[in-house]
């Protein structure tokens, strides 16, 4: 478990989504932007998040997040040529347990580099994503079986 001994306890409003502990200390209390946003770490474990909560998470994910963070709605070829090289790399990392086909749940599909890499491989994708442009993305330009939502909210087999 992480030990963050060294920096003075804060209070917080949040419980960690961990380990529910509400020990933490402050890492920072501005963005990389500059902008004021309170970065606290869990003492009992290390997960590390913003307290209190900058924004509604739902709706930032589903319509804010890529905007604010990559700047669109929808991928640009930078961010798909990125993408497709972190595609690769994890196949590399996995590529051992896939020998055969298989039923696979790719959780936070962005724009579907990885899934199609997976898809294309004869593997049954299927993907979520919180961000509608990137979902919807995904599903025009690959084809792939991605769900615009929460994986909280989506009824799958047990298997």
């Amino acid at each position: 478990m992480a030990q963050h001994s060294t920096a003075q306890q804060e209070p917080c409003s949040i419980p960690c989504n961990l380990c529910g502990s509400t020990a933490v200390s402050l890492l920072a209390n501005r963005s990389r932007s500059g902008k004021p946003l309170r970065t606290v770490i869990c003492v009992r474990c290390g997960l590390v998040w913003s307290d209190p909560l900058p924004h509604n998470p739902r709706r930032f994910y589903e319509d804010d997040y890529r905007v604010s963070y990559k700047g669109t709605y929808s991928p640009k070829p930078k961010h798909i040529l990125r993408a497709g090289n972190v595609a690769m790399s994890h196949y590399r990392r996995i590529n051992r347990f896939l020998s055969e086909p298989r039923v696979i749940l790719d959780v936070g599909t962005g724009g579907g580099e990885f899934a199609y890499l997976l898809q294309s491989l004869g593997h049954d994708v299927r993907g979520i994503d919180p961000n509608k442009g990137y979902a919807e993305y995904s599903i025009r330009e690959y084809g792939l079986n991605v769900l615009s939502g929460f994986v909280q909210d989506v009824m799958l087999p047990k298997e």
